[in-house]
């Protein structure tokens, strides 16, 4: 359309405008390859993706220096359960299948716009830039390296063409590649198309998930310790359904690893509401 209309056009510098303004727009909905993003990069200075921050990207990164600042990555003294800091619980009743969760951040505004940008909008490098934190914070290269595979959450095949790719699968390629885990995509299937996790209660999350997870009958995890790969932890629903089966086709433990959590207190509608709107925060 803006080529056909540029033909129209008289003025060579309107006509590189409208292109441009053109692309700007496609690479906002995911439509530019990440290739050409490059490309365009040198022609057009990115700025941070965060809506209403106009400073320059710092060092390549989606982000400028000073939403960079804004992130909250979880550091050492986290417990050894739930994986919060100054967590005063001792789990004596842990009520999960999985032995243990640690996540690389506490999830804000920024990082829900940041997860919402590779979930929705295809920007997989987010994923990429995210998953770079785990080699720099404390204790967590060992905590992967006790399993012996990492477990991608799978996406239903349907959900998985409509999107691309499964941002789970990208999370745990990239821990793989630094920490030298295998990432095992193919021993846990989706069987179940369910709706989206997000704006669902507690009990309806346990619900909507039920026995949406199957093993493949093609592999074999028997006696293995098996990190389960996610985006996101709120309620641990996904998780435990996705242990549970894992655990019945004989692991023998499971522990999960997540980008973000959300905190201890933060109500499950709530945060629901705020990764919906997330796009609302990227320009």
């Amino acid at each position: 359309m803006a080529i056909l209309f540029c033909q129209f056009c008289k003025k060579p510098e309107l006509k590189l405008e409208i292109f441009l303004i053109f692309v700007l727009i496609m690479n906002q909905n995911g439509v530019i390859s990440e290739r050409l993003n490059g490309i365009l990069s040198i022609l057009i200075p990115p700025i941070c993706l965060i809506r209403s921050c106009y400073h320059k990207r710092w060092k390549g990164l989606p982000l400028c220096r000073s939403c960079l600042r804004k992130l909250h990555p979880i550091q050492k003294d986290v417990c050894h359960h739930c994986g919060v800091p100054e967590c005063n619980d001792s789990h004596e009743f842990w009520e999960f299948s999985f032995d243990r969760v640690r996540s690389l951040f506490l999830l804000d505004p920024v990082l829900s716009g940041v997860i919402h940008g590779f979930k929705y909008n295809g920007l997989k490098r987010n994923a990429r830039f995210l998953s770079a934190f785990a080699r720099y914070q404390y204790g967590l290269k060992n905590y992967i390296e006790e399993y012996d595979s990492l477990v991608p959450v799978p996406l239903h095949p349907l959900k998985q063409r409509e999107r691309g790719f499964n941002q789970a699968t990208l999370i745990a390629r990239s821990l793989s590649s630094f920490s030298g885990v295998r990432c095992d995509k193919t021993s846990l299937n989706r069987r179940k198309y369910t709706k989206t996790q997000t704006r669902l209660s507690g009990t309806e999350r346990v619900e909507n998930i039920n026995s949406a997870f199957v093993l493949n009958r093609k592999t074999t995890i028997q006696g293995k310790k098996l990190l389960l790969v996610d985006d996101v932890f709120t309620t641990g629903a996904t998780s435990e359904e996705c242990a549970k089966t894992l655990l019945t086709g004989g692991a023998s433990s499971v522990g999960v690893i997540t980008l973000a959590r959300t905190g201890l207190n933060t109500d499950v509608d709530d945060y629901g509401l705020e990764l919906e709107l997330a796009g609302s925060f990227l320009t």
